[in-house]
C-alpha cells in the first residue's frame, strides 16, 4: 500500500512545502539573513520511505556558494515487502485483547548509515529566493542490525488443561506454533529481543533532489525527495526462509524533512 502511493505522497508533500515557503516569504516571515559568510551547517533529518521510517543527522562544510561537503549519519527501519499486520478477535486465555502480529517474520531489520557526500545547487543562492534547488548525494558503510521478532503463543500448561501465554522468538523447535494462527495471540513488546541482536556488514548509495528554503539564512528549513540503495553481504532473515524469500539489496524512495543551523 505504502509502496504504490509514495509517489503521490512526495508530490503533494513538496507541493504543499513550496506553496507554504513562497507565502511566509511573500508574508515577511521568513528567517532573517546574514551579511556574514557561513562555513558550516549541521542539520537534523526526519524520513519516511517506502519501507519504514528513519532519523539521521547532516554535518556540512560550505566550501562554496553553491556547494556543501557533508557527513551524514542516519538509522532507518527497514521491511519486507511481504510484511502484513493482522489480528484476530481470538478468545484466548487472556482478558486482554490479542495484538496486531506480522505473520512469518523472523527478525525486525535497522540499517545504520556512516556516510560522505554533497550538496551542489543547480543555480547560484540568490538571496530573496525563496526555495533554491540541489542535487544531494552520499555513500558509505552501513551496519545491519537484526532484532529478533518475538510473538504470543498459546500454549497449554502440563498436566492440565489450562492454558499459558509465553512470549517467543521464532526457532526450529518452535516453528510449528509460530506458523499456527491457531496458536498465536499476537506479537510481544518492542523490548523483546533488545538484548538478543545480531548484525550485518554492507554498504549504501542515496542520491536526490534537495528544496532548501532560504539558503542564505542562518536556519534551515528544508526538504529531500531522492532514492537510497543498500546491500549486504547474504539475504536478510526479516521473514522466515520457507515462508517467503529475503533479499539482500534494499531499494527504497524517501522524503525527509530538514531542520538545523549555519554558522
Amino acid at each position: 500500500m505504502l509502496n504504490r502511493f509514495f509517489p503521490i505522497l512526495i508530490f503533494f508533500l513538496l507541493l504543499s512545502f513550496c506553496s507554504f515557503a513562497q507565502e511566509e516569504e511573500q508574508s515577511g516571515f521568513a528567517s532573517t539573513e546574514l551579511p556574514t559568510e557561513f562555513k558550516k551547517e549541521i542539520t537534523i533529518d526526519l524520513r519516511i520511505h517506502s519501507t519504514g521510517f528513519g532519523v539521521g543527522a547532516n554535518y556540512g562544510f560550505i566550501k562554496k556558494d553553491n556547494f556543501t561537503m557533508l557527513l551524514h549519519a542516519k538509522l532507518i527501519s527497514l521491511k519486507h515487502h511481504r510484511e502484513v499486520k493482522q489480528s484476530f478477535d481470538f478468545p484466548g486465555p487472556s482478558t486482554n485483547s490479542p495484538k496486531a502480529f506480522i505473520y512469518g517474520k523472523q527478525n525486525n531489520f535497522y540499517g545504520f548509515h556512516l556516510g560522505i557526500g554533497g550538496k551542489s545547487y543547480l543555480s547560484q543562492k540568490a538571496k530573496r529566493r525563496a526555495i533554491t534547488v540541489a542535487v544531494s548525494y552520499s555513500v558509505g558503510p552501513s551496519l545491519g542490525i537484526l532484532k529478533p521478532y518475538y510473538l504470543e503463543l498459546i500454549r497449554l500448561v502440563d498436566g492440565t488443561t489450562d492454558f499459558e501465554i509465553v512470549s517467543e522468538a521464532y526457532s526450529e523447535t518452535n516453528r510449528a506454533e509460530f506458523l499456527s494462527l491457531n496458536a498465536i495471540y499476537g506479537s510481544s513488546g518492542f523490548g523483546f529481543g533488545i538484548d538478543e541482536l545480531k548484525f550485518t556488514g554492507g554498504g549504501y548509495l542515496q542520491g536526490a533532489l534537495h528544496f532548501d528554503w532560504g539558503a542564505h539564512h542562518q536556519f534551515i528549513k528544508g526538504l529531500e525527495a531522492g532514492i537510497t540503495l543498500e546491500a549486504y553481504g547474504k539475504k536478510v532473515p526479516i521473514m522466515i526462509p520457507d515462508v517467503t524469500d529475503n533479499k539482500a539489496l534494499f531499494v527504497n524512495l524517501y522524503l525527509a524533512l530538514q531542520f538545523g543551523k549555519r554558522s
